[in-house]
């Protein structure tokens, strides 16, 4: 298998149990096979790319300064989060107009074979590029066992 794969919007409950109905059916209409349905995807998206040393995780953040972007490792699970808010008012004649905007993004991969003390971030033109180097798998040793 991959050394880094994606982790869906609440893989981790959805996990939980095997025969959560509930679950099952919204991650039914959240797949990508059914963009048209439910609401829309407004998540980050990302490309995951593998060299024969590193895997590269390259997201699209047009817009973002790097304060606004918290990349984070706990337990083998890499986190990308973003947190932006702006506030702005407009006053013409007798109108008067504030609106708000909030976004908040959060992308989950899980890591294997990665060192994960040697990852690097690197923000450019919109554009946000993780670096994972790659750590030899972990073979099993074999052993074998005598008969008495």
């Amino acid at each position: 298998m991959f050394g880094l794969s994606p982790i869906r919007k609440n893989e981790v409950q959805r996990n939980n149990s095997l025969w959560n109905f509930d679950s099952m059916f919204d991650s039914f209409f959240e797949d990508s096979f059914f963009p048209s349905f439910g609401t829309a995807y407004t998540g980050l998206n990302v490309d995951i790319k593998e060299e024969e040393n590193e895997f590269q995780i390259i997201a699209e953040v047009p817009g973002l300064k790097k304060e606004e972007i918290k990349v984070n490792i706990e337990n083998d699970l890499l986190t990308i989060a973003i947190e932006k808010r702006e506030e702005s008012n407009h006053e013409k004649d007798n109108y008067i107009r504030k609106e708000r905007k909030a976004i908040n993004m959060k992308r989950s991969f899980r890591l294997e074979n990665v060192i994960s003390e040697e990852i690097a971030a690197k923000l450019e033109d919109g554009i946000l590029t993780l670096t994972l180097p790659k750590q030899e798998p972990v073979k099993p040793k074999a052993k074998e066992i005598e008969i008495e």
